[in-house]
């Protein structure tokens, strides 16, 4: 194969010979990842655009390809010895972000090398439990207006695992600047739950993550989201009916939600905030909404907004447009149910090329984001619910280690005097390691962290 037609923006330049920018040939099904250097003379906005032919094959169409670039000024910034100190912008909202803890070692993250280079993070191919890495995250998170993550989290029967992000926080130098709760990834085979366990996982909460200051909490109670009241209703009901006692949808739930909520105020707590990952997700039917209600929860919201409004030709590729369009009435119509509050869901986005290459949502961009923030600040003022979570698509940063989103979610929340304060100071400026000699934070074996 070989480059045609290339083009680049005015004072960017190839920094590389003929021979350099040779393609072997490649065959049918390979991936190959190639690297060409570029020199830039001033910054710049802008894209690369080529074609890709078949060297000795006339017949083969050529291929565009069109590759956005930016090259920002330097912003002179003197050296520092550590991720520098976080400076908190003032919100009368309250936003959070889901968290996917699954960044900590070269195999987590050769799926995403090999098939998309381009999605390396402002962090590199950083090893999550590192806590330096961590500030970072809570440095970026805390100037632009988020206060708090919901982390996955994984236990089943006693079994834990992705506890690194969790043990590498509670390490981090500026982990009281931010507040976490978390998402209990539940999602178990059947036989997984019952009293005995749920009394065994309360406990490890109580004993390891309540009493800490940095958890999040609701009305004064620790917040637990649960991602499948489904699968403790079923085993529960499953137990009870080989004893011959028959129990209908979500007692059985209940009955483990109770006895949280026992323990939790035996432990001197006001109790526990349980808050349901609402499935079918898209759902606004009643129904879906009160059982939950009637077992114990108190609050409903979903795992990640990635509804067409019924749009779609196929729900392998759609784009982000009609995830715009679709929020907002999705919102009205769960506040209109009144059964229970609900935390909403601001999209990012999706693509899972890299994993199950089943759903790409295409075409996103921090304008488009921008749109569903200005979406929920109406939302907020027609409703008065003022806590949301972003979550968006798996590659590595939960929109952290990407500028120009976080950006946009500061910018759109500050055109009124109600959302984000601006400092006296001026707002946090938005820098990388490497703007101020650190970094990146690839990951490399046998690291200590």
């Amino acid at each position: 194969m070989k480059f045609d037609s290339l083009k680049l923006p005015d004072g960017v330049s190839l920094a590389a010979t003929e021979a350099e920018t040779t393609i072997e040939p490649l065959k049918i099904g390979e991936r190959r990842r190639m690297l060409f250097p570029l020199k830039a003379a001033k910054p710049v906005e802008g894209s690369i655009s080529l074609n890709l032919t078949a060297l000795g094959d006339a017949q083969l169409q050529a291929v565009p390809v069109e590759i956005p670039i930016s090259v920002l000024p330097s912003l002179n910034l003197p050296k520092a010895d550590y991720v520098p100190e976080p400076k908190p912008v003032k919100s009368e909202y309250e936003i959070g972000a889901l968290y996917f803890p699954g960044w900590y070692h070269g195999h987590s993250w050769s799926r995403v090398w090999n098939r998309c280079p381009d999605r390396r993070p402002l962090l590199g191919w950083y090893n999550e439990s590192s806590p330096e890495v961590i500030d970072w995250q809570i440095k970026w998170s805390v100037e632009n207006g988020i206060q708090f993550y919901l982390v996955d989290w994984y236990w089943n029967k006693g079994n834990r695992h992705l506890e690194h992000w969790i043990q590498g926080f509670q390490q981090a130098r500026y982990k009281s600047y931010l507040k976490w709760a978390m998402m209990w990834a539940n999602h178990n085979g059947p036989g997984s739950h019952s009293l005995e366990d749920q009394a065994n996982v309360t406990k490890y909460w109580i004993d390891n993550y309540f009493g800490t200051p940095e958890y999040y909490s609701i009305d004064g109670r620790p917040v637990v989201m649960i991602w499948s009241p489904e699968g403790m209703d079923r085993d529960v009901i499953a137990i009870e009916k080989k004893k011959g006692v028959e129990l209908t949808k979500g007692q059985g739930v209940k009955r483990l939600l109770d006895l949280s909520q026992e323990m939790a105020k035996k432990a001197g707590l006001k109790g526990i905030y349980f808050v349901a990952m609402k499935w079918p997700e898209a759902s606004t039917n009643a129904a879906d909404i009160q059982w939950l209600a009637d077992a114990g929860f108190e609050m409903t919201s979903i795992y990640h907004f990635m509804d067409d409004g019924g749009k779609a030709v196929t729900r392998r590729k759609f784009d982000f447009d009609l995830v715009v369009d679709a929020s907002k009435p999705f919102w009205q119509r769960l506040n209109e149910t009144g059964i229970l509050p609900f935390l909403p869901n601001l999209s990012t986005g999706w693509d899972d090329r890299p994993w199950n290459d089943h759903c790409w949502i295409a075409g996103r961009t921090p304008a488009k984001f921008a749109e569903i923030c200005r979406q929920f600040k109406q939302f907020s003022k027609e409703s008065g619910i003022k806590r949301a979570v972003l979550a968006g698509q798996r590659m590595g940063r939960r929109f952290l280690c990407r500028a120009l989103p976080r950006v946009r979610i500061r910018n759109v929340r500050s055109r009124s005097r109600e959302p984000l304060r601006k400092p006296k100071s001026g707002w946090p400026l938005n820098y990388g390691p490497k703007d101020v000699g650190l970094g990146p934070y690839d990951y490399t074996e046998g690291a200590k962290y």
